[in-house]
C-alpha cells in the first residue's frame, strides 16, 4: 500500500528566525499540514538547512545538513538547527515529510556569530528589589537584530529585555529577586541561545527603621 500526501510548502513563521553558526538552536516551525499522512511521526520528518546545490553528496544532496524534529503536531515542528555551511548568512529551509523528498519552504534561517567579547558590566551589583540599570560593554551585539527588545539579559534564572542596543554596548534593568548573592549574567541575541557574560551581585534592600535629627549649635566668638 502506497500513501500519497500533500507536502506543506508554506510556513507561517519560525521562532527564532536565526541562531548561532555552531547550530543547536531550538527552532519552532509554525504552519499547518505537518501531520501529512496517517501514522507520521517526528522521526519521519527531515529539515534541510541551506542550498541543495552546495551541500551533501550522492543521491541525497542534503545528506550532511539534515536535522530531525523532536516534536510534531499538525501546526508545529520543534527542531534544532544544523551548523552553518560557511560565512554567516541566511539559509533557506527545506522540508521532507518522508525522510527523502526535500522541497523548499518559504522561510530562511539567519546564522550569526555569537559575541564573545564582554569587557565590563556596570554597576556590578544592585538591590534585590531590581530596577538597577545595567550596562554591558563588548559585543558586537547587533549581529542578529538592531531592535533592542529582541535581545535578552538573564540574571541567574530571571530574564529582562534590553532597553538600549548599540553594537558595543547594551543596557537592561536588573530583575527583582527573593534572595541576595552572586549570580551569572547571560546574554541572548535571539531570545533562545544564551552566552555567559560576567557576574552581578544582588544585595538586600536597606531598611530604614528610624530617623534621628541632630541639632547643631554654633557659638559665635568675637575676637578683640
Amino acid at each position: 500500500e502506497y500513501t500519497y500526501y500533500v507536502q506543506p510548502r508554506r510556513v507561517a513563521r519560525i521562532t527564532p528566525t536565526g541562531g548561532r553558526v555552531v547550530g543547536g538552536t531550538r527552532v519552532t516551525v509554525y504552519g499547518e499540514g505537518f501531520d501529512a499522512y496517517p501514522g507520521i511521526e517526528a522521526s519521519n520528518v527531515r529539515l534541510g538547512w541551506g542550498d541543495a546545490h552546495t551541500r551533501g553528496h550522492g543521491d541525497n544532496p542534503f545528506a550532511t545538513n539534515l536535522t530531525t524534529p523532536t516534536r510534531l503536531t499538525d501546526g508545529t515542528l520543534v527542531v534544532e538547527s544544523f551548523p552553518a555551511a560557511g560565512p554567516t548568512d541566511a539559509a533557506q529551509l527545506y522540508l521532507a515529510m518522508n525522510e527523502y523528498d526535500l522541497l523548499p519552504t518559504n522561510v530562511s534561517f539567519l546564522y550569526y556569530e555569537q559575541p564573545t567579547n564582554f569587557t565590563a558590566i556596570e554597576p556590578t551589583g544592585g538591590p534585590t528589589g531590581g530596577g538597577t540599570l545595567v550596562t554591558i560593554t563588548g559585543g558586537p551585539f547587533d549581529r542578529y537584530s538592531s531592535v533592542a527588545s529582541d535581545v535578552l539579559c538573564r540574571f541567574g534564572e530571571n530574564y529582562t529585555r534590553v532597553t538600549r542596543l548599540q553594537s558595543g554596548r547594551i543596557e537592561c534593568a536588573s530583575p527583582a529577586r527573593t534572595s541576595d548573592g552572586l549570580v551569572d549574567v547571560h546574554v541572548s541575541l535571539n531570545g533562545i541561545d544564551f552566552l555567559p557574560v560576567l557576574n552581578f551581585t544582588f544585595y538586600a534592600d536597606p531598611i530604614v527603621s528610624a530617623l534621628f535629627f541632630v541639632r547643631a549649635v554654633f557659638a559665635h566668638v568675637r575676637h578683640l
